[in-house]
């Protein structure tokens, strides 16, 4: 490594403190430990060039004057001295003089310095503490970067409140005669039109049609014609006992089942029951290919969706393997009797309602201030993808949405009141953020900081070649 002679050396070494110190506030790995000794190394023979320059400046300041004094006393004229045929860059060109390699400059530091090097040891007090102050502000700046002001707050609690005052108005529960001890409910208008609008989707010979047209073997509704007996089965549970009329998990097990000829189903005790059916009256079923299974699937689900009791909210029958009690009564039994009492996908739809008010209002409005308010172009202001404000905002309104509909849950002490879907976006946040914090966040600071460091060596490296390039001294080498 050369260093340029005179005052832009000192500066040098100053700045690669700064930047060593800077770079390594939390730990230094062995190159920088090393970088740290050579420097001290060099710091040392720079003080010792120093003085003795000083030294040998004042001895020739003593000599000139008492020359000049002795020329005056005889009366002899100064004179200036011109064409000096050495000129300053030979006069510091060494003979046969090469650049030490890396390894040369840790040897030679370690042969002068034979302690461990620290910062105490480089930086002054005050130094340390410059540098200590700029990472605070480069935390501080990422911080800020990522920190919600106040118009991001108002648009994360307004579009919380509001679609908390959806789901408590609108949506509010399924038509239900009563459940668990809860007094009856005639359903709220939102999950009521929902209901309404897809049971008169269709008529029943199209529903008729439907089920003719794309039979299944998981489709039984009681166990007359099973090998094996699956306890609770019957015409108003089946489709919660299978999971083959899922809307989500369907497209697994329905398919499988409809491959293999089987039936798996959840008996009322929270067993998994899977058994063979006899296909010879739907010889059609035998040998069928993977996307015509598929296709029968989404048939099938498509002619019990409009049926009075329709399709089990995506997921919902999972909740029957759980096992344990809930105020005597089993999750099975929660289950089925939610199922029963109108807690379908209908409703689901409907309680997705307050959730999609969240994610559009915010998104929306998060756009619209990046952009116009904030001035950032349409490309970084699209509210999609890696945004942590966007996704703190997102979390935010539906903690304040989910908190809401627990009050809900609670005071009026039923289960058909949880905002499923509210519940699942809640979670789904929830970890977004824990990992945001945890792991994105400090990753994404540390990256920030070191890329400020690695544009401040840039410039010194750009600032050392503009120095050596634009001078007739040639640079030397610290031996």
């Amino acid at each position: 490594m050369t260093y340029p002679v005179g005052g832009a050396t000192y500066d040098y070494i100053q700045r690669q403190k700064d930047e060593i110190i800077m770079k390594s506030i939390d730990k230094l790995t062995t190159v920088e430990e090393e970088a740290l000794k050579i420097i001290k190394h060099h710091q040392i023979m720079s003080d010792d060039l120093n003085q003795q320059y000083d030294e040998i400046s004042n001895l020739t300041n003593q000599a000139i004057v008492k020359s000049e004094e002795i020329l005056k006393k005889y009366n002899i004229p100064l004179k200036t001295i011109v064409d000096s045929k050495v000129s300053s860059s030979t006069a510091y060109e060494a003979k046969n003089s090469h650049l030490k390699s890396w390894d040369a400059l840790v040897k030679g530091a370690n042969a002068n310095i034979d302690k461990e090097i620290s910062f105490e040891d480089v930086l002054t007090k005050e130094e340390i503490e410059k540098v200590r102050h700029e990472y605070a502000q480069l935390n501080e700046s990422f911080n800020s970067m990522h920190r919600l002001d106040g118009w991001d707050w108002t648009i994360a609690g307004v579009s919380g409140v509001i679609a908390a005052l959806v789901d408590i108005l609108l949506v509010q529960m399924p038509k239900h005669k009563g459940f668990l001890g809860a007094e009856g409910h005639e359903g709220g208008p939102l999950s009521n039109w929902m209901n309404d609008h897809i049971h008169n989707s269709m008529s029943p010979e199209e529903i008729a049609k439907l089920e003719r047209d794309n039979w299944v073997p998981y489709d039984a509704a009681h166990n007359k014609n099973l090998n094996i007996n699956i306890d609770g089965l019957n015409t108003r549970t089946h489709r919660i006992q299978s999971f083959g009329h899922d809307p989500i998990l369907g497209f697994i097990f329905g398919v499988k089942d409809i491959l293999n000829g089987e039936f798996s189903a959840i008996d009322i005790h929270g067993k998994f029951i899977t058994q063979a059916i006899d296909l010879s009256s739907h010889p059609e079923m035998l040998g069928m290919s993977l996307f015509n299974a598929i296709g029968t699937v989404i048939g099938h689900l498509k002619s019990d969706v409009a049926t009075s009791a329709g399709l089990p909210a995506p997921l919902m029958g999972l909740l029957q393997l759980i096992p344990g009690e809930i105020n005597g009564h089993t999750f099975t039994e929660i289950t089925r009797g939610m199922y029963v009492q109108g807690y379908n996908f209908n409703h689901f739809l409907a309680m997705s309602i307050p959730v999609m008010i969240i994610e559009v209002l915010v998104r929306l409005l998060y756009f619209s201030k990046r952009h116009w308010k904030d001035g950032y172009s349409i490309k970084d202001s699209i509210p999609f993808g890696d945004k942590p404000k966007l996704q703190t905002m997102l979390f935010s309104a539906h903690t304040i949405a989910t908190a809401a509909n627990a009050g809900k849950v609670y005071l009026q002490a039923n289960p058909l009141a949880i905002n499923y879907p509210q519940w699942i976006a809640f979670f789904k946040y929830s970890i977004g953020q824990i990992k945001w914090i945890l792991i994105d966040k400090p990753n994404k600071r540390f990256k920030y900081i070191q890329c400020e460091i690695d544009n401040s060596w840039i410039e010194i490296n750009t600032d050392l070649d503009s120095i050596i390039n634009n001078t007739n001294i040639k640079p030397f080498i610290l031996k």
